[in-house]
């Protein structure tokens, strides 16, 4: 999303697809994304560190206090270097730690992993101290970063000859769309169809998904990235086998969707004007039956907004509290996920229709969206930074994900704490969902029916193919 990147027409463009293992106490992780870049030196895997030692209690021997050895093993013609940025080491920690192998400090903080194998000996864990974090920034040799290219990145941590702790970073870069190879006929055209972004706000680097016909037949959820005018190469009219459809996503912006193109001609030099508009306010009452919970629900209401503008949602949440933790003679809320009292809770004051009701309750439980009504959630006391947001993408229409086509990072995955992700086919399906509260709330647009069908999809056409729920493309 920070990163801006000029972009020409004619310029070759490659997208990664990464797996990202992270350390074992994590659970079983695979950290999915895809990249398009144009030859750009350096990749910084988006909130990805690796963790000094083991962060589940007692998942290793002698931890926390046995001196910590790190394994890494670079390999891939794509790749030069690594350098791991180190935070949280104690004064004096580099001069202690003995380098085998090829790897060097740049620094005090900074150390360079060149390709094949080295080890990193002695690293001492301190628990009463901040847990020491290295960040990686893989450098890339530009002129190997071609079709097919690999690189693998992988940190072993060992106490004795015991793994207690492994990160794994695997990229393989495979060919994007670009304008210039979207149609090898238009390689004579003076002039390529373009989409002419109007009001982006702050000119993010929007991400375009195009669908459409060309002279070789139908085309689907082919990527652009930019941020006001953006050739896209020369497509054809309409057709019945052809649907033409273009998708907008762009940090604060609403999702633009544009369908039954009749911009495009056979001729070229045609324009699509896209003018975009302020995301979608989705209005949230908080009731707090929970005392002293209302900071907390600050707190997650701002972690939500930043989530889904970040991942290009499109969505943004208005929130008032109601504190009903003192009402006399209680209320039918309750002190627990209780989906089975909806129909109470629906005739109480307690109720705000054409808006999300989020209950933060006394019960042990992280969250729930009841399936009966998406704009009814619950919170509960063993709560993750993360869970109304997760909440918020129930009700919106989406479900749990796994792997191997999500990993832990992604926001629809259940119960873990280092959720930061939406991916472009769920921004998707929350703004355009028959069964999203979204469009229960704020109706701006013909609703669809993609799948998987996740939440209650009563009153719903029937599917449509949609772009891939997986399908992801960052920075955004």
């Amino acid at each position: 999303m920070e990163l801006k990147r000029r972009k020409r027409w004619f310029t070759t463009t490659l997208i990664i697809f990464f797996w990202v293992f992270l350390p074992v106490s994590a659970g079983p992780v695979n950290y999915i994304n895809k990249v398009c870049i144009d030859s750009s030196p350096s990749i910084n895997p988006d909130y990805f560190w690796i963790p000094l030692g083991c962060d589940a209690p007692d998942c290793c021997p002698g931890c926390p206090s046995s001196p910590i050895d790190w394994h890494l093993r670079l390999t891939g013609n794509a790749v030069e270097s690594v350098i791991l940025r180190f935070e949280n080491l104690p004064t004096g920690a580099v001069s202690n730690l003995k380098i085998e192998g090829n790897a060097s400090w740049l620094d005090g903080n900074s150390l360079r992993v060149g390709k094949g194998e080295a080890t990193l000996r002695s690293f001492a864990v301190d628990p009463q101290a901040p847990v020491p974090i290295a960040i990686p920034q893989i450098n890339l040799n530009v002129q190997e970063v071609v079709d097919t290219a690999i690189v693998e990145f992988q940190v072993v941590q060992l106490i004795g000859q015991v793994a207690v702790n492994e990160s794994r970073i695997f990229y393989q870069f495979q060919q994007c769309s670009s304008p210039s190879n979207l149609e090898a006929s238009n390689t004579e055209a003076t002039e390529p169809d373009r989409i002419i972004l109007k009001n982006n706000t702050g000119m993010d680097n929007a991400v375009i998904l195009l669908a459409g016909r060309l002279s070789g037949g139908c085309i689907s959820d082919r990527i652009f990235r930019g941020t006001g005018d953006i050739p896209i190469g020369n497509m054809l009219s309409n057709s019945a086998a052809c649907q033409s459809q273009v998708a907008v996503f762009s940090d604060d912006n609403a999702m633009a969707l544009v369908s039954d193109i009749t911009q495009w001609t056979d001729a070229t030099g045609n324009e699509l004007p896209i003018a975009l508009s302020s995301p979608l306010q989705i209005h949230v009452t908080v009731w707090l039956a929970r005392p002293g919970s209302r900071s907390r629900a600050e707190t997650d209401i701002v972690n939500a907004n930043l989530r889904f503008n970040s991942n290009n949602a499109g969505i943004a949440f208005v929130a008032d509290y109601q504190d009903v933790s003192g009402v006399s003679g209680g209320t039918p809320i309750g002190n627990d996920k209780d989906c089975l009292s909806l129909d109470d809770i629906q005739k109480s004051p307690y109720y705000a229709k054409d808006r999300l009701n989020v209950y933060y309750t006394n019960g042990p439980f992280t969250g729930v969206t009841c399936f009966e009504n998406a704009a009814v959630l619950f919170i509960g006391t063993t709560s993750l930074d993360q869970t109304l947001t997760h909440e918020f993408g129930h009700s919106f229409s989406l479900g749990h994900v796994r792997a191997p086509d999500f990993g832990s990072n992604n926001l629809m995955w259940p119960n873990v704490s280092s959720r930061t992700d939406f991916s472009v086919g769920q921004a998707f399906r929350m703004n355009v969902n028959c069964n999203s509260t979204v469009n229960r709330i704020v109706q701006t647009r013909p609703t669809l029916m993609c799948q998987p069908i996740a939440m209650n999809p009563s009153a719903c056409p029937s599917p449509v193919p949609c772009p891939s729920l997986g399908l992801n493309v960052v920075p955004k």
